[in-house]
């Protein structure tokens, strides 16, 4: 039997059958080429859902330790270590020491020193006035008068004792 020649060409053309055979290729090396792109972008985006899973359970725990940290330091903070202003503090001190005369207090401790705890008034007696209700060095009192606390107490203890007096110099200011 004699082999024939198969000739896909007619005058240097390709016939319609190679055109044919062509086309399928070609469509078949791009479907083989979307499928191979598919199983890609499904291993991409579980690879990608896996890290934002990950962030995002760094990120809750992040959060979670934060509102730990948060709640801590809220049982360690309370009203007295807030930094309360000078009136604030005489009230406080005063309600402590169920003294009810607060306005009597804030006023005498405004007419004497303007509220300022470390106030020093030198008097021409040589004398010094000393601290936010302006004791006067010649009680011995040392630095005390510039405590705050020290300073209400002992001004709540002279007025129960009837020492208003003590302030008369500023009276005319606090008895408004």
């Amino acid at each position: 039997m004699k082999k024939t020649k198969r000739n896909f060409t007619y005058k240097g053309k390709a016939t319609k059958r190679v055109k044919k055979m062509r086309f399928v290729f070609y469509l078949t090396v791009f479907i083989i080429f979307l499928i191979g792109l598919n199983i890609y972008q499904k291993e991409y985006l579980k690879a990608a859902n896996g890290h934002i899973n990950a962030l995002k359970t760094n990120l809750n725990t992040e959060i979670q330790k934060y509102d730990e940290l948060q709640q801590k330091i809220d049982e360690l903070i309370d009203d007295d270590t807030k930094v309360l202003s000078a009136e604030e503090q005489i009230i406080k001190i005063a309600n402590e020491e169920n003294f009810t005369q607060t306005d009597l207090l804030v006023k005498i401790a405004f007419c004497e020193s303007s509220l300022n705890p470390l106030a020093v008034h030198y008097n021409k007696n040589g004398s010094s006035d000393y601290g936010i209700f302006q004791f006067n060095s010649i009680h011995k009192f040392g630095e005390k008068p510039l405590d705050i606390e020290w300073a209400t107490k002992k001004t709540i203890e002279w007025i129960k004792a009837g020492k208003l007096h003590a302030w008369n110099s500023s009276k005319k200011c606090w008895s408004k």
